[in-house]
């Protein structure tokens, strides 16, 4: 993809909605979304451009609690009775006759200021290993710690939060929102630059409109010449991307990893951004007020990467390490795909794929925690988990070839599409898409259709195709286009 692509999509969604003669060809079979709006940073909420009351699904969710982070002794969560202790970030523990003790905490008047029961919110863990699951006595058989285990990770109450992966929960309180989706429009068209783009217009409660398209380039194949200047030829660089992609489908995976980027192992300040002819799709949206974007891929600790992309400074957190970047650290000069650094009998490439999958499922059950009640409307969000073992290992720690991959959005075409104009289009797609300006989120998921794929007709020309048309350019020994 040229960065001709992306500016075109920037503005193609924009266009679509205003424009009078777009297509209105697209069908979502079956589609939902559930959104998080952000209730300090929300201009969807701001200016009350969603009726809340009118969703199928709405719930309040706050589950800053769960973070308790110190500064010298002063915590930043609730402190009720000046005693230093965060009470909205503990998990009460009842006696053995079932009732609780005197208040831990009392209002002037000695009134309780918690009642006492279990927080059954996802917000806290309900069986965390890491709690004591007995009540700490004294020698002398009294309660201690207030008869109240700590809701994080460590032992002094500073550790992970619950939500680990997806740790944006902790960053505001939000209001929930989710609807099986009934687009007013629906858009297939092949761009000026030969990629698919499908769009969906779905009319929220109150009236805004939610807007949200994803492109993928069908002939996507990243290539590189090879051999020297009396003999030059394109050739695929590391094999067939998209066949070893879709490899446990029926059609063709499309990972839309515009954006994506790696550390470097060696400079853990420095990042590096996937070449333009490496990306498969790309996806935005509109919800209301709040433009969003498509998360990136992800080749290390989703947290990691979280954290860099919210605080710009990764590498000043205490709890982020050079081990995060990466899900397996690999030596140089050593091939992933055959070496069992540990001796277990297994390859560092399948004890990567064991880890990167438990990550993924950890992810859907924190979002899933999320949805409360929401059946009616609800999905089992899957982020998508690929192993590079197919690559060739050029021996160096860095490179696709020897790390994994997390990819939060994708679309799958099946088999029976063929992807040109006048052509037609049978798929699926999940996406998670983040607000530019808030802590809003998205997450969608749905089926479609495509029975005629019509041109579009209203793009900005390919540029760059067309001048190297007219000078009849040679491209390794291959004419352009």
């Amino acid at each position: 993809m040229t960065l001709n692509k992306f500016i075109n999509i920037l503005s193609i969604i924009t266009l679509t909605a205003a424009a009078g003669c777009v297509p209105n060809n697209a069908v979502l079979d079956n589609g939902s979304y559930l959104a998080f709006l952000a209730d300090k940073t929300s201009k969807t909420l701001l200016i009350d451009s969603i009726d809340l009351a009118g969703a199928e699904y709405h719930e309040a969710i706050d589950c800053r609690c769960e973070i308790t982070v110190t500064e010298g002794d002063e915590a930043t969560c609730p402190d009720p009775d000046g005693s230093g202790a965060c009470y909205s970030c503990v998990e009460f523990v009842p006696g053995e006759d079932g009732t609780f003790p005197e208040p831990l905490f009392a209002d002037a008047d000695g009134n309780g200021v918690n009642d006492y029961t279990y927080d059954t919110s996802p917000c806290f863990v309900q069986s965390n290993p890491y709690y004591d699951t007995g009540i700490a006595t004294d020698a002398d058989g009294n309660a201690t710690e207030n008869w109240w285990n700590v809701n994080p990770y460590s032992a002094d109450g500073n550790g992970a939060p619950r939500f680990i992966h997806e740790a944006w929960v902790h960053r505001d309180s939000f209001q929930a929102v989710g609807e099986k989706m009934a687009p007013w429009r629906g858009e297939g068209i092949i761009t000026t630059e030969g990629d698919l783009q499908v769009t969906f217009h779905h009319t929220l409660p109150g009236g805004s409109d939610f807007r949200f398209a994803f492109v993928v380039d069908p002939n996507f194949q990243p290539t590189e010449c090879v051999g020297d200047s009396g003999n030059v030829s394109l050739e695929n660089l590391d094999g067939d991307w998209l066949d070893n992609w879709s490899r446990d489908v029926d059609g063709s995976m499309y990972f839309l990893n515009a954006g994506s980027y790696q550390f470097n192992p060696n400079n853990m300040d420095d990042t590096w951004s996937l070449p333009q002819d490496w990306l498969a799709g790309f996806s935005r949206g509109k919800f209301a007020e709040e433009d969003m974007y498509g998360r990136s891929s992800r080749y290390g600790s989703p947290a990691a990467y979280g954290e860099y992309e919210t605080l710009g400074d990764l590498f000043g957190q205490q709890f982020v390490t050079q081990d995060d970047l990466f899900y397996i650290a690999f030596a140089a000069n050593e091939d992933p795909s055959t070496r069992d650094s540990d001796g277990d009998g297994t390859t560092d490439f399948q004890d990567m794929k064991v880890e990167i999958d438990a990550i993924a499922a950890d992810i859907t059950a924190e979002l899933g925690d999320l949805k409360f009640n929401v059946d009616q409307v609800g999905f089992d969000y899957l982020p998508s988990t690929h192993i590079n073992d197919w690559r060739p290992s050029d021996g160096l720690a860095s490179g696709l070839d020897g790390w994994g991959e997390l990819h939060y959005s994708w679309v799958h075409l099946d088999s029976t599409s063929n992807v040109e104009v006048g052509g037609s289009a049978n798929g699926e797609f999940q996406l998670i898409l983040d607000a530019a300006e808030s802590q809003s989120r998205v997450l969608i998921a749905g089926e479609f259709h495509i029975d005629v794929i019509e041109a579009e007709k209203w793009g900005a020309y390919d540029i760059e195709a067309i001048k190297l048309e007219e000078n009849q350019a040679i491209i390794c020994g291959e004419e352009a286009w």
